[in-house]
C-alpha cells in the first residue's frame, strides 16, 4: 500500500509541476508560436513599438530587481520597506516590467494573421501576477508589517504612479 501511494504521490508532482508548467508555457508564449508558424516576413511599424515597450519593461524589470537586491543586501532590518527608485512608484515594479514585456512580444505580432489568438499569453501572466502569485502572495506576507501597510496607502500597486500624500 505505501509502495502504492508513492506512485499515486509522484504521478501528481508529475501534474502539477511539469505538465501545469507546460501546459502555461505553450499558452503564455502563444504570440511566439503565432508568429513561428506565419508566413510573413515583413517587419512592421508595430514590430518597432513592441521592440521598444519590450526593452522598456525589461529595462523596468532589470532595475527593479537590481534595487531590491541592492535594498535586501543593505538594509539595517527586517521593518524597513524599500520605498526609493522605481519602488517608490510601484509596489510592484518588477512584474510591472515583466508584463509590460509579454504584451509587447503581443504587440509586435499584431500584423500577422491570426494574431488575436496571442492575446491569450500576455492575459494569462497578467492574471497569474496580479491576482494569483505574483501580487497577492507578496501582500499577504506583508500584512501584519505596519511600515509596509503606511507604504502600500500612498504607493500604486502595479503600475508606476506619483505616491500619494
Amino acid at each position: 500500500m505505501a509502495g502504492g501511494m508513492g506512485i499515486y504521490v509522484l504521478l501528481a508532482f508529475y501534474l502539477q509541476v511539469y505538465l501545469l508548467q507546460g501546459f502555461l508555457l505553450v499558452i503564455i508564449g502563444m504570440p511566439l508560436i503565432v508568429v513561428a508558424t506565419s508566413q510573413g516576413d515583413d517587419i512592421h511599424w508595430f514590430s518597432w513599438i513592441g521592440l521598444f515597450s519590450w526593452i522598456a519593461g525589461f529595462l523596468v524589470q532589470t532595475f527593479a530587481d537590481r534595487q531590491l537586491a541592492r535594498f535586501v543586501k543593505q538594509r539595517k532590518s527586517k521593518d524597513e520597506v524599500l520605498d526609493r527608485g522605481l519602488w517608490r512608484y510601484s509596489r510592484h515594479p518588477n512584474y510591472f516590467g515583466e508584463i509590460v514585456m509579454w504584451w509587447s512580444v503581443f504587440v509586435m505580432t499584431i500584423p500577422v494573421p491570426g494574431s488575436w489568438i496571442g492575446a491569450i499569453g500576455p492575459l494569462v501572466i497578467t492574471f497569474l501576477l496580479v491576482y494569483v502569485s505574483g501580487v497577492p502572495l507578496l501582500e499577504k506576507r506583508y500584512a501584519d508589517h505596519p511600515g509596509y501597510q503606511a507604504y502600500k496607502a500612498r504607493t500604486s500597486a502595479l503600475i508606476p504612479w506619483w505616491p500619494s500624500l
